[in-house]
């Protein structure tokens, strides 16, 4: 038998009352939990299949707002590289969650969807919308950070445990893109 405290069955109601009454919320805010974000483990090559565009990209812009209401946060990328699909030089990549400072400092996390920072360089696996923005696709699988190493110089992701230079992974990415083609055209 799992034994859970009263304090923590009262936490949430609590802190909702508590920041109610202290003002530090408005009248209207709602508290809401959430169950947890799953996503299945993808292959290369169904990450390549599940995706439209495929890119190597650096993340230039990153602006949080609310759209209704929720949150969703507005990512601005420069592609270094096209491997599948829309050869744009920019794509805008809406994902939900993020954290604003008006009306009042508030941020929604949403487990496995990625944070990603302006300046860093990512390989991202694309949806798009019909109006044109893209989200990514399998959540966190499909942003793919690169990390780098000033001795010796080298660029690297990180890959189901395991660390691959960028140029192989790339490699990797390039065939699955052939496979999924081939697979595609049968």
């Amino acid at each position: 038998m799992v034994r859970t405290s009263r304090k923590r069955l009262l936490s949430i109601p609590f802190a909702a009352v508590i920041a109610l009454t202290a003002g530090l919320a408005p009248p209207t805010a709602s508290f809401a939990t959430t169950s947890p974000t799953v996503s299945a483990a993808e292959s290369l090559v169904d990450l390549v299949r599940g995706a439209d565009t495929v890119v190597l990209a650096s993340v230039s812009d990153k602006q949080a707002r609310w759209e209704g209401k929720r949150i969703v946060t507005e990512y601005r990328v420069a592609v270094q590289r096209t491997l599948k699909g829309n050869d744009a030089s920019t794509h805008t990549i809406v994902e939900p969650g993020g954290e604003v400072q008006e009306p009042f400092p508030v941020a929604m996390r949403i487990e496995g969807v990625p944070d990603l920072q302006p300046g860093s360089d990512v390989v991202l696996f694309l949806k798009h919308n019909a109006d044109g923005t893209a989200f990514i696709y399998a959540l966190s699988q499909g942003a793919i950070i690169v990390k780098s190493e000033e001795k010796p110089r080298a660029h690297f992701v990180v890959r189901g445990g395991h660390r691959v230079q960028l140029d192989v992974f790339l490699h990797d990415v390039d065939e699955a893109v052939r496979t999924s083609v081939t697979h595609e055209r049968r």
